[in-house]
């Protein structure tokens, strides 16, 4: 039997609203497939991003399981330690295993630390590859927690910052090469004493560059050390000092005087002669050594001891050769200098000498304008008186004698300037011969007591040999001239008390001396009064006879027969004056 058309109706509608439902299902289904391959192309594509971000920028990412002690790792941290994936079995300890020895502890410390405080860390650290070479990193990381407070996972990235260390670095010895360049600058225009600039340098060099130790050693005209000094530490630079101080140069020193330029000693077999390394052959060697020079003088050397982990050798080595360009720029400058200060120093003593001779001159010519005026009015008044003829026998005698005494007394004077003559030409002649030296001391005891006795002066003389032993190669008129000038002298300048002379022996030496009870001289003149017109009255109406030549005289004479003269005074108390003869 037909189904009836109601049913028929019924189920078509039905079949179209199922077909309905199904090709709402099918739409959304497709809808919702749409978006999951969107999803997924997004989510591709930030991975892609992430890479290419975290290869941009070096910078990986890490999770740390902590309950399974599993390290997950991205694509860029592998990158930056450098390792292949499949070497890497994702747990702690081989991580600790790549970071550097020195710097393992400092990690594990400070991520336990994170663990028990739960804050976020981060740490610089450095890496060694497979290869040996070392990187830095930067790793910041924070740990999450349940419920309970326990330490679920650490998620973390991780940075290389190798360049960046590398390029603070270089700003750091830029700038340390700077403050070095401008201490030793303001050294070399501030200190002009040579040994306290090298010292300053050295400790400079220390201070700002790192070196163990510095030292600047200056030598002469022959390489032989003249002056060293350093600072520094180590067992190499206390035997290099030690070896400068006795005049050794070891090699290292000489090869660098040799030739021109920074060396680099990195090597031992060039100073295996040296004391320092003959206990240490295995030292590992990290010098830089240069000549100090400047136009054409060698002033002498520049040394440094460095670290063995010094870098930058080659920015070093061009540092190392400006500083010792400055220092013997500066070196040459304490030269001129010194000149320039001698060269002062010998202009001022040449004009006060200058001036002083002036004054001289003008006393000596005041003094000899009244040494001659004086006996010549004691010969033209007495010539004048006998011409008459009234004078009494006993008058002309005495006026006879008082133009006999001035006549001396002029040639004298001319014999002191003959003398004082030949002595600055160089003319003073020597005769040389067995001279019996009391003969001589008996003779001007003779010749001057009467002199004294009449001025009520006690006179005595010493001899300290017998008349056979008191015998000498010499001269004989000399001694006798060099005695009589001090006799005059102490007979002069004595008013009451005392003369006494003679000789003693001292180391077979004779040691003549004229001691007086007279005036004295005055400390500030017992040397000047050897110069030539010096006399301790310069007045030109002194009472004292002389034009000041006879010490200067005696002086010279002495010295030309091998000995020396000098004088030993107190103002007021007298003088002795001695000489000695070989």
């Amino acid at each position: 039997m037909d189904m009836p058309d109601k049913f028929k109706e019924e189920q078509e509608q039905y079949k179209n609203h199922l077909e309905y439902k199904v090709a709402l299902r099918t739409e959304k289904l497709e809808k919702e497939l749409y978006e999951g391959r969107k999803r997924e192309e997004r989510l591709l594509e930030s991975e892609q991003r992430l890479k290419n971000a975290e290869r941009l920028a070096t910078l990986g990412h890490w999770s740390f399981d902590l309950e399974e002690n599993v390290l997950y790792w991205s694509d860029e941290t592998y990158q930056i330690f450098e390792v292949d994936a499949s070497r890497f079995d994702g747990s702690f300890e081989t991580f600790l295993d790549f970071v550097h020895p020195d710097d393992r502890h400092l990690l594990y410390k400070t991520y336990k630390e994170s663990l028990r405080d739960g804050q976020a860390y981060g740490l610089d650290h450095r890496i060694v590859l497979d290869d040996g070479r070392i990187k830095y990193v930067h790793q910041e990381w924070e740990t999450y927690y349940d419920e309970l407070g326990h330490a679920l996972r650490s998620l973390g990235t991780v940075q290389d910052i190798t360049e960046r260390r590398q390029s603070e670095k270089k700003i750091e010895h830029l700038n340390r090469v700077l403050r070095s360049m401008r201490n030793v600058h303001q050294l070399i225009i501030k200190e002009k004493d040579p040994k306290q600039l090298i010292d300053g340098i050295c400790r400079n060099l220390i201070e700002n560059r790192g070196y163990n130790s510095v030292w600047i050693m200056l030598v002469d005209d022959q390489w032989r050390p003249v002056e060293f000094t350093g600072a520094g530490i180590g067992q190499r630079f206390h035997f290099l000092r030690k070896m400068y101080q006795e005049g050794e140069l070891p090699q290292c020193a000489l090869n660098s005087l040799n030739k021109p330029g920074v060396r680099v000693i990195d090597k031992i077999p060039e100073c295996a002669n040296c004391p320092s390394f003959q206990n240490d052959s295995g030292e590992k060697l990290l010098d830089l050594s240069v000549r100090l020079e400047y136009e054409g003088k060698i002033y002498g050397i520049l040394h440094a001891h460095l670290p063995d982990d010094f870098a930058l050798i080659k920015e070093e080595q061009k540092l190392f050769s400006e500083v010792a360009e400055d220092i013997s720029y500066a070196l040459y400058n304490v030269e001129i200098e010194e000149e320039r200060k001698k060269f002062k120093y010998e202009l001022i003593q040449a004009k006060e000498k200058a001036e002083e001779s002036d004054r001289l001159k003008s006393a000596f010519l005041a003094n000899i304008n009244h040494e001659i005026r004086t006996p010549l009015s004691g010969i033209v008044g007495p010539a004048q008186l006998l011409k008459q003829n009234t004078l009494s026998q006993k008058e002309q005698a005495e006026y006879g004698k008082m133009i006999e005494d001035s006549g001396h007394r002029i040639m004298n004077l001319f014999d002191d300037l003959m003398n004082i003559s030949r002595i600055e030409t160089g003319q003073i002649s020597i005769s040389t011969g067995k001279t019996n030296i009391n003969r001589i001391i008996e003779n001007l005891y003779s010749f001057y007591e009467p002199r004294y006795r009449e001025k009520g002066i006690d006179f005595s003389y010493r001899v300290a040999l017998s008349g056979e032993e008191s015998a000498m190669i010499t001269d004989e008129n000399k001694v006798n001239q060099v005695l009589s000038n001090l006799l005059n002298n102490a007979l002069k300048f004595t008013d009451s008390g005392s003369v006494h002379f003679g000789y003693t022996l001292e180391s077979n030496k004779f040691k003549f001396f004229v001691r007086d009870t007279g005036k004295g001289l005055h400390p500030d003149n017992q040397e000047k009064v050897f110069q030539r017109f010096v006399q301790e009255d310069t007045h030109p109406y002194s009472h004292y006879e002389g034009v000041g030549l006879g010490l200067t005289i005696s002086k010279s004479i002495v010295e030309a027969l091998g000995g020396t003269m000098w004088v030993d005074s107190q103002t007021g108390e007298g003088s002795t004056f001695y000489f000695t003869l070989p």
